[in-house]
């Protein structure tokens, strides 16, 4: 098999991978959320105008490790697709070149320009301009989906990815003599504002807490729950790949 088509392949094979690891991460992720213990309490607003519920949950580590491993998986399969057109211009090349993400079109164009690709320049160039929009104009056309996974990938190979959680809603809810009924979190994070004063915190409520995992941080991630957003990162991926294998035809790629 020759290239661009082998590493399209290999491509879809690091983003099958990626698939599998999301739906192992969900069961897992679903069973400690079922038994996991947490905190509850009242705190004051700083401004004194009333109190935020708090829910403290300790996250076990491998949540973090685990969704940052996905996010590597599926920003290598676009990296992998890329690389087949570098090594369909010149085999012999082994140095690891990554798809290209700019600021803007024209930055982007220039770093098409200066890729190892050949002849494929023009073909990539629209692909990656009007198909993909592999830079960060998200109004003219940037791909949002591709900034943030090639964020998160890059904080995870040097940290490790921030998880955080939220809680959204508590039934049946008491504060001193005030019925809430049911208590939900409209905002992103641990805390559930409540817009009144209240004279004395003490509080009930029945059933557990909705916990979902989130993103601790990324320009367009930091507050989403995770387990969505890795499969929405996982079909976009799909996306591209298969952009790549209309942009550049053959009998071998990989049906996606």
């Amino acid at each position: 098999m020759q290239e661009p088509a082998l590493s399209f392949h290999h491509a879809a094979l690091k983003a099958e991978w990626a698939r599998m690891a999301i739906h192992r991460f969900q069961q897992a992720v679903e069973k400690w959320i079922t038994g996991c213990e947490y905190s509850v309490s009242l705190k004051q607003n700083a401004d004194g105008a009333g109190y935020a519920l708090v829910v403290g949950v300790e996250l076990p580590p491998w949540i973090p490790l685990w969704a940052g491993d996905i996010c590597n998986n599926l920003r290598a399969s676009l990296d992998y697709a890329w690389m087949g057109l570098v090594r369909a211009a010149d085999p012999a090349m082994n140095k690891k070149k990554t798809l290209p993400i700019g600021a803007n079109k024209k930055d982007l164009l220039a770093k098409i320009q200066n890729s190892p690709i050949g002849s494929a320049v023009d073909q990539a160039s629209f692909l990656l301009t009007e198909i993909i929009g592999s830079h960060r104009d998200f109004e003219n056309g940037g791909s949002q989906f591709l900034s943030s996974l090639n964020d998160l990938s890059n904080w995870n190979k040097h940290n490790l990815l921030i998880a955080g959680y939220t809680v959204t809603e508590l039934s049946n809810v008491q504060i001193g003599n005030v019925k809430i009924g049911k208590l939900v979190n409209s905002g992103k994070g641990n805390v559930i504002n409540m817009p009144f004063a209240v004279a004395e915190p003490e509080f009930t409520y029945d059933g557990k807490a909705a916990i979902q995992v989130i993103f601790g941080q990324g320009d367009f991630t930091k507050g989403e729950c995770i387990l969505p957003t890795l499969v929405i990162f996982h079909e976009r991926c799909l996306h591209v790949l298969k952009a790549f294998c209309e942009a550049f035809p053959s009998p071998h790629n990989p049906a996606l």
